[in-house]
């Protein structure tokens, strides 16, 4: 049953932060992607320059240009996930290093964080201009949106406290904002909430996804509505990924419909077509 809210998408993925890759870092290929670390010495080290013929480059724009030629117009082609820039220097180094690192050389560290940085942002426009379609649209983690849209994230923030995030992340996100067209943080377990209000404090972002962690009441649980109405409140607007339930409802009836994405997974055809119908009676 064809529905004009229904988007399929395609995410051509070497792994978590596959910028790791085009920094020196080798991938173990088993279950999933693993990066070797690549440096000893964060003092030391010195990351490379961008290289236009760098392998691991070149294999992703291959994958891109292989999943536009077959996948064509019906199905949205996502972004690889380049990961956030701490999360890349963790791969490089190795997390457990790296915590120490960022008390005892800050200088050192800041540096390679420039450089990830750059990395990025150049690797981001490139494939942009790849997956983008006729209007200049983009797809990334089930949205389309005007422009570049980016999803941003640190996973290595569970191990800092918000000092450490204030100097080695906030920065960096209000950058990477001024670079897309359309941007939202994946929030990624309840230890991500004390960063909370960075985030909302960065102008340019648009948006916040929750993810609660695992063993905690999903997405669609009344105890996230305080949290929810804080991050609508703040102007920033809500995309919520979770499992198919009508309770989704709910949080439409206590915050209304302005500024929010649901969307769903695990939902049958006929699931899927009864919340689009009954969603226009919320």
């Amino acid at each position: 049953r064809p529905m004009a809210e229904e988007v399929k998408g395609y995410y051509p993925l070497f792994g978590p932060v596959s910028l790791a890759l085009l920094m020196g870092s080798r991938p173990i290929w088993e279950h999933d992607v693993y990066y070797e670390p690549c440096i000893d010495d964060i003092g030391s080290a010195d990351l490379p320059e961008w290289d236009d013929d760098n392998h691991y480059w070149l294999m992703h724009l291959e994958l891109l240009w292989n999943a536009k030629k077959v996948l064509g117009s019906d199905v949205r082609i996502g972004f690889p996930a380049f990961g956030d820039v701490l999360d890349v220097l963790a791969s490089l180094r190795c997390s457990q290093g790296l915590v120490y690192y960022l008390i005892d050389q800050p200088d050192a560290c800041h540096r390679h964080l420039r450089r990830i940085q750059a990395f990025r942002s150049i690797a981001g426009r490139a494939t942009y201009e790849i997956v983008k379609d006729e209007d200049g649209d983009s797809y990334e983690w089930g949205l389309v949106g005007p422009g570049h849209v980016a999803q941003m994230q640190c996973d290595f923030a569970a191990v800092m406290n918000p000092e450490l995030f204030s100097e080695y992340v906030t920065p960096y996100v209000r950058e990477q904002v001024k670079v897309y067209d359309s941007t939202f943080w994946h929030l990624d377990g309840i230890e991500m909430l004390k960063y909370v209000d960075q985030l909302l404090a960065v102008e340019e972002l648009n948006a916040i996804q929750w993810d609660p962690s695992e063993g905690t009441p999903d997405v669609w649980d009344e105890q996230w509505i305080p949290f929810y109405k804080r991050v609508l409140d703040a102007g920033k607007s809500l995309y919520l990924l979770g499992p198919f339930s009508s309770r989704s409802r709910d949080i439409v009836r206590a915050l209304g419909k302005r500024g929010m994405a649901f969307c769903y997974f695990g939902a049958t055809g006929d699931e899927e077509y009864e919340v689009i119908r009954d969603s226009h009676n919320w």
